[in-house]
């Protein structure tokens, strides 16, 4: 999307050459004919034999480009990937495995760059060589074919200036072709994608809703993601219409699957029927970057009798009142200053005011706290909620509400093993009867908000207290005004001094050699009919110094790509290196779009648009000298002439390069909403498409390519504006020395008269083109300034402070002290935890409670230091954390987070990204985790490629790659983020057995909303905006009913 669109365009502005080429090289033949008649055969047939030697080359760099796009995709999907997911990478202390996953993939990229650049530099040689090769072919066979024909300058420099004509449309042919092959590429991938398999969209029947017929009617289903691959087999179901229904089964029994089924989302054979209009709330809740309003109202009027309603009934008043601006507060990127569960309350909240007759629930009490789950359920989805007269469909793991449903299926498998009511199954002795009395046991909540979620929200609030009108993302930094000059010493730097310093060299020999051999032609010229030995001489000056010539220009051209690709290479990884040491407060004010627009269509330009630029730029700069030289060499009346024309091209260029530095910078800026909306519309293809909204979705993409085509048109039209300018002060350039050369053309050289006109004839083309390159080699440059901009944000401490040593067992104990303790998100802003003081004794199992708000993510996340002290000191076994490197902290402690972060690459990589355990080793932290089973049935094994974001597993089994990472580091240290909040309660009784036998040595701090899980605690810490309002032990706690704790558990039912 980023580059494809862009060679496309960048074609179109060329497809000019098909008829203008034929013209003028039917003209430029005939009138070289009547100079030099059959000899000007000799100079075609070099022109010709040029065509097959660029068809090779083409071709080879054709194929360079293509593997290169390929790795160049590759390397973005990691980066995208990166970006999401950069937060747990920084728990994990992940950030040199994946910045070495990258750097990898950047060096084959370069490599492949770096191939097609040398294969450029051979082209380039081939086509600054063909006017010199053209004209010694010409002017030889005319010399040597008759005794009678003399070279002079009238027949000299006229062909000359002619085969320069010729050489200029089959110089620029090339270029045409290397766009023509760059855009095919393009077409054919784009090709691929908009061929690629759909969605059948007659996979599921919609129908309207009718009296007497079932809501949803699922007939001999088979269903699945892949072809041969089945995940619901032989389904049978029919719902009826405004009832609620549970569906529940262990993890990865096809729960979701099913209701991706209804959606029409699978490959299938048999027939669902949908009848009403849908509403879906998928497991994992998808947020717009926009108010909170709009994510609610998600495109329908706002009507604010039924969204107070709505509101209300999904436990949102408290949240809004939170905000800075209530709910027209702006929400980040994938909802990133909101929890868990206010995300997945958001989501509820536009389904129930979707106004919809189907409702297609995923799991979505799993994010929100007890208290709050409970009053979801009575006062939306239950009997008597908001939406008691619609079909609602909801897949749980929670079982506390079953009594509650109308219907219950039951799943395992991806089979329906058994449906209807909850005192049929109950009564039975099939597998509810069996999945309710483990329940019973485990006495297990609903509920649990996430610490990455939280404490997003806790930074996201504090950020937006400081914004005004709860704007939360900034404006993106544009500059103005020329590009600094900084920033070109950035790119030599880069580039290297002396390799620099030596590009430079070899351009100016290449000039000077052609002017050399230009003034050899004059000599020649003028003893045109001299003996054979001096034209031997002659001949041999000419064609030394071409040689020479386009020896020293493939040289400098050599060097360039070099050097070119050693600045890509540095200011790629170097940019790379500070956005992964980018504190999370970067990331908070930041779209990633903008950030992926950096490392695509910026580092695109540096990689291939800006080498070509600086050589062409060099090449017209000594070009332009050369030209003046000579001129002023043969017609010193000229010189007065040149200071009034450069003031006219200089206002001229100043004016030009002004306007479209700023409109590139518009361009680049308006582009990056292009990519942030396309990456959310992808990430919530499945929510859009069930909400029907395709259509309205593809038209907001539209109308940001509309914005920044309107920034394209006038760069299009300041284009144009130079060339009408530059053509008529052009001509006037040439009416100069050609008007001198009559007047004085008794005193003048007839032979520098022609060498003056010719070049006079080339000063227009070579001006104007500098200009141009000028110009576009500043605006390619704002790549260079939006990459150093990005190269110097602030930075997170040092990884490893040498300074400071502490054992490879360290910490052993895992003793916690805070002392007087305090931190905030950013400087400037309120403290998130104040007068914190406490200490944890060695293998103490904590739990954390408190509202959402009151602290609990960012005590977890001043433990790993992603955030810093303000105040205060935190010493594990005795040593201050602040003196140590982040990595010495973080990966020293452990973390299972409720939100399962996987990556797209090997379960072993997922798994053990440093390549630190054997396979035994992780075989058995996958047994302890309960995952062996299922990964010993995979065809690759532990070498199984994880899709993007986990796609190919269930959340249930994420969860469990999360807690076999856990397993395998093993820490003294352990922090839990409600890790079995998407786990069904078999395998959450496995899980907490793993917990209590793998890490009974350990320190355990529970973050926990479900209160359940922290009764077993050696003592509960309570939060409240940021202070320590209660720690005691449970026992303590719930024997006095004036505690903090005594009243959650008391709304979560416990007592």
């Amino acid at each position: 999307m980023s580059v494809d669109v862009e060679k496309i365009r960048e074609l179109v502005y060329m497809a000019d050459s098909i008829w203008t080429t034929p013209i003028l090289l039917t003209v430029g033949v005939y009138l070289l004919w009547l100079e030099l008649g059959i000899a000007i055969f000799a100079g075609l047939a070099v022109l010709v034999a040029v065509i097959p030697i660029n068809w090779i080359l083409t071709g080879l760099s054709a194929t360079y480009q293509r593997n290169q796009m390929k790795k160049k995709d590759d390397r973005i999907k990691i980066i995208n990937e990166v970006l999401s997911g950069i937060q747990i990478i920084k728990l994990y202390a992940w950030e040199n495995s994946f910045k070495a996953q990258v750097q990898e993939i950047r060096a084959e990229e370069i490599k492949l760059l770096r191939k097609r650049a040398f294969l450029q530099c051979f082209i380039a040689l081939v086509f600054n060589a063909v006017p010199f090769l053209v004209s010694l072919a010409g002017f030889l066979t005319y010399v040597y074919m008759s005794d009678q024909n003399v070279l002079d300058p009238k027949k000299a420099f006229t062909s000359m200036t002619l085969f320069n004509l010729l050489t200029d449309p089959i110089s620029d042919f090339p270029s045409f072709l290397s766009l023509a092959v760059d855009a095919a590429i393009s077409f054919k991938r784009i090709n691929k994608f908009l061929n690629a398999e759909e969605i059948d969209p007659h996979a599921t029947k919609f129908e309207e809703k009718r009296e007497g017929l079932p809501a949803v009617e699922i007939r001999n289903g088979n269903f699945s993601w892949e072809d041969d691959v089945p995940c619901l087999i032989d389904v049978d179901l029919s719902i009826k219409s405004e009832t609620l229904t549970t569906v529940v089964g262990s993890v990865a029994s096809g729960k979701s699957s099913l209701l991706s089924a209804m959606l029409g989302d699978m490959k299938y054979s048999g027939e669902c029927i949908v009848r009403g209009s849908v509403a879906y709330v998928p497991q994992i809740a998808w947020i717009l970057n926009g108010t909170l309003r709009e994510n609610i109202c998600f495109g329908l009027n706002y009507d604010k009798a039924r969204y107070d309603k709505v509101i209300h009934a999904c436990s949102l008043t408290p949240d809004i009142e939170m905000l800075p601006a209530g709910d027209m507060t702006e929400i980040g990127e994938k909802g990133i200053n909101l929890s868990g569960g206010q995300k997945q309350r958001v989501s509820l909240a536009r389904a129930a005011y979707s106004g919809a007759d189907v409702y297609l629930l995923d799991d979505c009490l799993s994010a929100v706290d007890a208290h709050v789950g409970k009053s979801i359920f009575d006062q939306l989805i239950g009997p008597d909620g908001l939406l008691a007269n619609k079909t609602r469909i909801l897949c749980t793991h929670a079982h506390n509400f079953l009594s509650q449903v109308n219907y219950i299926v039951v799943m395992a498998e991806g089979r329906i093993l058994e449906t209807g009511s909850y005192e049929d199954l109950l009564n039975g002795k099939l597998n509810f009867s069996t999945l309710m009395s483990k329940d019973a046991q485990s006495k297990r909540g609903s509920e649990g908000e996430s610490i990455l979620q939280e404490s997003k929200f806790e930074s996201r609030l504090e950020d937006e207290k400081e914004q005004t009108g709860g704007k939360l993302i900034v404006e993106e930094h544009l500059e103005t005004g020329n590009v600094k000059l900084d920033v070109f010493k950035i790119y030599i730097r880069a580039m290297g001094i002396f390799l620099s310093l030596a590009m430079i060299l070899f351009f100016a020999v290449s000039e000077g050699m052609e002017v050399g051999r230009n003034v050899a032609l004059t000599k020649w010229t003028d003893n045109g009919g001299g003996s054979h030995s001096s034209l031997h001489t002659y001949v041999f000056q000419y064609t030394t110094l071409g040689i020479a010539q386009s020896f020293t220009y493939l040289i400098g051209y050599l060097v360039l790509a070099v050097a070119s690709m050693s600045a890509a290479t540095k200011l790629h990884n170097t940019m790379l290196s500070r956005i992964l040491r980018a504190p999370m407060a970067f990331y908070n004010i930041t779209l990633l779009g903008r950030i992926v627009n950096r490392f695509s269509s910026d580092v695109e330009s540096v990689d291939k648009q800006l080498p070509s630029y600086v050589g062409d730029w060099l090449c017209h700069v000594f070009r332009l000298v050369g030209i003046l030289l000579v001129i002023s060499y043969a017609n010193i009346y000229f010189v007065p002439f040149i200071f009034p024309i450069f003031v006219i091209y200089y206002v001229l260029q100043r004016y030009y390069i002004a306007c479209m530095q700023q409109l590139q910078r518009i361009m680049s800026s308006l582009k990056s909403p292009i990519y942030a909306q396309f990456s959310e519309t992808l990430n919530g293809t499945s929510t859009i498409r069930a909400y029907r909204s395709q259509e309205r979705f593809a038209r907001l993409l539209a109308e940001k390519i509309d914005d920044y085509n309107r920034a394209l048109f006038p760069h299009l039209i300041v284009r144009r504006w130079l060339s009408v300018r530059l053509g008529f002060v052009g001509s006037a350039m040439i009416f100069i020395p050609a008007l001198f050369t009559v007047l004085w053309r008794n005193s003048t050289s007839s032979s520098l008269v022609g060498l003056s006109i010719t070049y006079a004839l080339q000063f227009t083309d070579v001006l104007s083109w500098l200009i141009k390159i000028t110009s576009y080699l500043q605006y390619n440059f704002v790549s260079v300034e939006r990459i150093s901009e990005y190269s110097s944000i602030e930075q997170e401490a040092e990884l490893e402070n040498l300074c400071k040593t502490i054992g490879p067992s360290w910490p052993e104990k895992g003793a916690i002290v805070f002392n007087s303790y305090e931190t905030r998100y950013r400087s400037g802003l309120a403290p998130v935890l104040r007068h914190f003081s406490c200490k944890i004794f060695p293998g103490e199992k904590i739990g954390i409670c408190g509202r959402t708000g009151a602290g609990k993510s960012s005590l977890t996340l001043a433990l790993f230091r992603i955030i810093e002290a303000s105040r205060g000191e935190i010493f594990i076994d005795d040593v201050d954390i602040s003196s140590l490197g982040l990595h010495d902290v973080r990966k020293r402690l452990t973390v299972i987070p409720q939100d399962p972060v996987l990556f797209s690459r090997s379960l072993r990589l997922n798994l053990d990204p440093f390549e630190e355990y054997k396979d035994d080793q992780l075989w058995q932290a996958l047994e302890l985790a309960h995952l062996k089973a299922y990964v010993e049935q995979l065809p690759d094994g532990l070498s199984h490629q994880i899709s993007e974001g986990g796609e190919n597993l269930s959340v249930g089994q994420r969860q469990l790659v999360c807690l076999a990472r856990a397993i395998l580091r093993k820490s003294s240290i352990l922090i839990l983020d409600e890790a079995t909040a998407s786990i069904d309660m078999k395998t959450d009784e496995l899980i907490q057995e793993t917990i209590r036998s793998t890490f009974k040595e350990c320190t355990i701090l529970n973050v926990a909303h479900r209160l359940h899980t922290v009764l077993d605690s050696s003592r509960i810490l309570v939060l409240d905006r940021g202070e320590i309002i209660e720690f005691d032990t449970p026992t303590a706690l719930l024997a006095n009913p004036k505690s903090h704790f005594y009243g959650m558990a008391k709304d979560a039912g416990i007592v």
